[in-house]
């Protein structure tokens, strides 16, 4: 799984990059992705993903992937992804930034600002069209829109974003690659990548589901603790760290 992890870290540059520029191309892509960013920025809404790692082109069969849910709403998110090596937690709400591995039965406890502005956190397509592009084509399918943008430079050189017309939710995003090499000695050519959007419900949030009282809480000397479902887990607490 290290594998796949290396290259979504990788890939996050162009994902983060793609909205901040005032290019103009078919179709309305600007006006498109703005309103994408409003339908995840300012509803409540949860939705399942699913990371697909395909190393070899010519070959066409995945190797990795990784399973999550995602809830959000305009201020807060909750992620949880599970893969080979076990579950772990997100959660980022009005104070706080938790990570929660099962696996090594491990909580990190940070100040909200410290979160991680990875593949999860959707509303990153707010930052999207600040990459220059020398290549661009759209076209659409049974309500879907469907965007192919090649860039000029970058790992990652080739993106196809498929969203739904009517609710500007994303349905999935792919990313290609030319390049050909090793990632912890597993080799790769002509990789791709599928981001993959499903399940998507729009009701009001329990609050409960961002609050990291389910994870830690607050003892009378103004520490913190892990909560009783998680006892036998190690806290690391990086707010009420003493220095």
């Amino acid at each position: 799984m290290k594998t796949l992890k290396q290259h979504i870290i990788s890939l996050a540059a162009i994902v983060s990059t793609l909205m901040l520029s005032s290019l103009c191309i078919a179709q309305d892509y600007k006006n498109d992705m703005m309103q994408i960013r409003s339908a995840f920025k300012n509803k409540y809404h949860s939705f399942a993903i699913k990371y697909i790692y395909y190393p070899y082109d010519s070959i066409k069969k995945a190797t990795d992937s990784i399973l999550g849910t995602c809830i959000m709403d305009s201020t807060s998110w909750y992620y949880k992804i599970r893969n080979n090596t076990g579950v772990v937690e997100y959660l980022k709400n009005g104070k706080y930034f938790l990570e929660v591995n099962h696996s090594n039965k491990v909580i990190l406890l940070s100040k909200n600002s410290a979160a991680k502005s990875d593949l999860w956190d959707i509303s990153r397509v707010d930052s999207m069209l600040r990459t220059s592009t020398v290549q661009n084509s759209y076209k659409e399918k049974n309500g879907e829109g469907e965007y192919m943008v090649t860039f000029e430079e970058g790992t990652w050189n080739k993106m196809r974003l498929v969203f739904n017309k009517e609710r500007h939710t994303l349905d999935a995003i792919w990313l290609y690659s030319f390049a050909k090499g090793k990632i912890m000695g597993e080799p790769y050519n002509k990789p791709a990548i599928a981001i993959l959007y499903t399940g998507y419900k729009e009701t009001l949030p329990a609050r409960a589901e961002f609050d990291e009282k389910k994870y830690v809480q607050e003892t009378p000397n103004g520490n913190f603790e892990v909560a009783g479902a998680f006892k036998g887990f190690k806290l690391i607490d990086y707010v009420h760290k003493k220095t």
